[in-house]
Parts: C-alpha cells; sequence; structure tokens
C-alpha cells in the first residue's frame, strides 16, 4: 500500500499505524480526518514548541534550576500555646507540658533534652530545623517534640 506524501514532499513509508483500521483508504481519508485519528498528520507536523521540547534541559536539570523552598521554622515564636510532648515507640504520650503562646521554643526544647541528660537519658542532638530529639534508656526510645496542637491525654495516641 502506498502512502501519502508527508510535508516535506517524499512518502513516508516508516509509519504505517492506520493501515489496520483503514485498509484500502486514499490520501484524501489521511488528511480529511480528526487530528486525533490522523497519527501521520502528528508525526508529519513540526512545530515550534517541538523545537522547544526537544531542546529543553532534562528533569533533574530543570529541577536544580528551581528555587528552593524556605526552610521549616520549628523555633518560631507562635500566637498559640505549644506543647512539649514525650512519646514512646508506640506514639503513645508519656509526658506533656504546656508551653505559653510567644514563648521561646528553643529555650523549652533545650531545657527538656537537659533534663532528661540528668535523669541519665542518651539524648540526640536538636537539629536546626527540626523540632525534636530521640533520648534512649535502658533499651527504651523515646521523641521528645514540640507540637502545635494539643496532644491527646496521657497514655493515648492520635
Amino acid at each position: 500500500m502506498e502512502y501519502p506524501a508527508a510535508a516535506g514532499g517524499a512518502a513516508d513509508h516508516s509509519f504505517r499505524p492506520l493501515e489496520f483500521a483503514r485498509s484500502g483508504a486514499n490520501s484524501s481519508e489521511y488528511f480529511s480526518s480528526s487530528i486525533l485519528t490522523a497519527i501521520v498528520v502528528l508525526d508529519t507536523t513540526w512545530t515550534r514548541a517541538h523545537g522547544m521540547l526537544e531542546s529543553s534541559p532534562r528533569c533533574r536539570a530543570m529541577l536544580r534550576a528551581m528555587r528552593k523552598r524556605n526552610l521549616p521554622e520549628p523555633f518560631k515564636a507562635r500566637r498559640e500555646p505549644t506543647w512539649v510532648v514525650v512519646r514512646d515507640r508506640f506514639s503513645q504520650v508519656v509526658a506533656m507540658t504546656e508551653l505559653k503562646p510567644h514563648a521561646d521554643l528553643r529555650a523549652a526544647l533545650t531545657a527538656a533534652r537537659a533534663a532528661r541528660i540528668a535523669q541519665q537519658w542518651e539524648c540526640e542532638a536538636i537539629g536546626d530545623s527540626a523540632g525534636f530529639f530521640f533520648c534512649t534508656r535502658d533499651g527504651v526510645r523515646q521523641l521528645v517534640s514540640i507540637e502545635a496542637r494539643a496532644p491527646p491525654a496521657v497514655g493515648k495516641r492520635w
């Protein structure tokens, strides 16, 4: 079967998807069908957008050029009350302390860490962009964190 000439004037013999659907189709049927069904027209049409797509950088290169989001600010003073909450490995509340609005959250978490160390707990460092730390004693690991909403009662999970 002979296919109609492509946009450049030469016959396109490499692309034959419509052969199955339209046996015996003439060239007028190829170019009068809709844009969604005429695959030959889509394949041979070149636009400026095609050139832009071909010259665009790979996905990772585009991500590197994107603006990075701001780092979280877990120690930023809040107008609402916050809590220093101690949770066990099942996320059950072991202890909690309410902090007043506009409290110094870093100082509160640092004081909680110092109190844990005084009680013979091994505590990890507090990160710059993380409002929590882990501590371990006798195989028991607990999470001490700053939470913005009221935690459930002691012994309960979310």
